[in-house]
């Protein structure tokens, strides 16, 4: 029983952490939202980031930090008390969530596998002037224009979006998806979407999911704006005329596509590029630095946090009394 319980006290307090934690973050965005539209989209979709990841780096930090060394610590081992009904609930929301995590990650790597597969066996190799990363065009149905993969990515274009644009139009579509993949926005998206399956069937954060999706294309834009004059107006004209066609696409892939919201964004989206043109400016340089530095941060923390909290047996001694009380509650 000792073991049984102690998991699932874990885990439903890591679950609560992680709900608690959401709900301020989601309640901050929504009142600095109309003040962010005035940001830049890279200064959104980083703080849009840190905002999603938070919560989850909080609720791992206290529970591998204090929950769990204040259980082992203080729970004797002979222990009688049992798991209640609630505390059973909540201890099974949190394993679905983090089965359901692990399902959809398997599934998007799964996907993205099969589609570089099939689009593979029928490509051939193009050269885009001012794009490094390996190009290839393949016969498809509707007009894809995609970054697929994460680790070594590979930039997808559809036959008829060739035969579709002209060449400046393609350099600047290019151009949006090599955005994504300076600033690692599929490595992002998949962070954020593995946020939202951890909380399972709680609401929380899809708010911060749309505004960071909307703010990456922004960032995108702006990176191909800043390609040269007139690169703005070549990709708003590039996104009018394959926004004729709704692209489909598998829901879940490791990779970033030209269109990734309805035709009412996309309108949105060629108000804004046109709003960009003029003189040329360099590209920014690649903006992963901020996710990184968070992750190390958040370990760095972790690391510090067990070691204060071997410091200060006092503070365990708390933490296990809060744990003693949830049990009380859920009985």
């Amino acid at each position: 029983m000792y073991e049984i319980l102690g998991a699932c006290l874990v885990l439903a307090s890591w679950l609560a952490l992680l709900a608690a934690a959401s709900l301020p973050a989601e309640l901050l965005w929504r009142g600095l939202a109309t003040a962010a539209g005035r940001w830049s989209g890279a200064s959104r979709a980083q703080f849009l980031l840190l905002l999603r990841l938070a919560p989850l780096l909080l609720s791992l930090l206290c529970t591998l930090t204090l929950l769990i060394p204040a259980y082992v610590a203080h729970e004797p081992r002979d222990t009688a008390e049992a798991v209640t009904v609630s505390l059973g609930l909540l201890a099974g929301t949190a394993l679905y969530g983090l089965g359901l995590a692990a399902w959809r990650a398997a599934g998007r790597w799964r996907a993205t596998r099969l589609l570089l597969r099939e689009w593979m066996a029928r490509a051939r190799e193009v050269r885009i002037p001012g794009i490094s990363i390996p190009a290839c065009c393949a016969p498809h149905p509707f007009p894809v224009l995609a970054i697929v993969g994460v680790f070594r990515p590979r930039l997808f274009i559809a036959e008829q979006v060739l035969e579709s644009l002209d060449a400046q139009e393609i350099s600047a579509a290019a151009a949006h998806e090599i955005g994504h993949v300076v600033s690692g926005d599929t490595l992002k998206r998949g962070l954020i979407m593995l946020c939202r399956d951890l909380l399972g069937p709680i609401p929380l954060g899809r708010i911060l999911d749309r505004a960071w999706l909307e703010a990456a294309e922004s960032a995108a834009d702006e990176y191909a704006a800043r390609r040269g004059t007139g690169a703005a107006l070549d990709l708003a004209s590039a996104l009018v005329k394959l926004s004729r066609h709704i692209p489909a696409r598998p829901a879940d892939l490791a990779g970033a596509f030209l269109f990734a919201e309805n035709r009412g964004r996309i309108t949105t989206r060629v108000l804004q590029l046109t709003r960009m043109t003029g003189a040329p400016g360099r590209p920014p340089a690649a903006r992963m630095r901020l996710l990184p530095r968070s992750i190390c941060a958040a370990l760095l923390l972790i690391v510090a946090g067990s070691f204060l909290a071997g410091l200060n047996p006092g503070l365990l001694t708390r933490v296990h009394l809060a744990l003693e009380f949830l049990v009380t509650v859920l009985r």
